[in-house]
């Protein structure tokens, strides 16, 4: 799921919320069999939603060297099937990380993200700061090349 497919999911979800007030506090026509459904479609948009931002955090954490503790505190879990024969398999249960799960890996993930860049510029400044100086030792001969 890309970008597209995340906007779309968010139009949809703001779509079922309008459909859940327009039946809650408008009491629209056809509320008792329109409401659970809208519920429904909104509470599983927002999974999906939630799904696709732990996964794209995940590959944002893996990227940079982070490892996702495995708190419980921090996801989410659905059971996908519930088949007697496939208790305890683990494509059965679902797992993504939760709000405060993302809060936390994306904090790191921040921090991971300056500190890469902070060591490019710890990096790169003596290397500037290198040829400032060796231009300002040449720059009697630059000056007369640059004349010529």
């Amino acid at each position: 799921m890309g970008w597209r497919e995340r906007r779309r999911i968010k139009k949809e979800i703001r779509k079922a919320e309008w459909q859940v007030w327009d039946i809650e506090v408008m009491g629209s026509i056809g509320a008792p069999t329109v409401a659970p459904y809208a519920r429904k479609l909104r509470d599983n948009l927002i999974r999906s939603l939630e799904q696709y931002d732990s996964h794209q955090l995940e590959i944002q954490a893996e990227r940079y060297g982070i490892e996702i503790p495995v708190k419980p505190e921090w996801f989410s879990t659905e059971i996908k099937a519930a088949d007697p024969d496939t208790v305890g398999a683990k494509d059965v249960i679902d797992r993504w990380l939760n709000e405060t799960g993302r809060a936390m890996i994306s904090k790191q993930v921040s921090d991971a993200r300056f500190a890469r860049w902070k060591r490019w510029v710890e990096l790169l400044i003596p290397i500037f700061a290198l040829i400032v100086a060796i231009l300002a030792l040449f720059k009697d001969i630059i000056v007369e090349l640059v004349r010529k």
